[in-house]
């Protein structure tokens, strides 16, 4: 599903008197606070009860082999965004 199909979904799902433009910036705009919350110093993760958890996970340095020359180098460690869905999802077996 692409961005627009997601926003004309949800549109056409709601009750709310809102054009399509509008529900693209309330979107978007949940999107942005979420990213926000999970920059912000000590923002570890963000919990949406009945969807799931986006969590801040940490990568350690790690060696790696470099494609095609098998020369081995050092991936530096790095953070990322995991997600774990709500115990609820795992029921419904989607």
């Amino acid at each position: 599903m692409k961005k627009q199909d997601f926003i004309n979904a949800v549109h056409a799902n709601t009750d709310l008197d809102l054009s399509r433009k509008v529900t693209g910036e309330v979107i978007d705009t949940t999107f942005n606070e979420i990213t926000n919350l999970l920059k912000a110093e000590g923002g570890t993760k963000f919990t949406y009860p009945g969807f799931g958890t986006f969590n801040i996970r940490h990568r350690a340095q790690r060696e790696g082999v470099k494609p095609g020359t098998t020369t081995k180098i050092t991936i530096p460690a790095s953070n990322t965004v995991g997600f774990k869905v709500a115990s609820g999802w795992k029921k419904d077996q989607i």
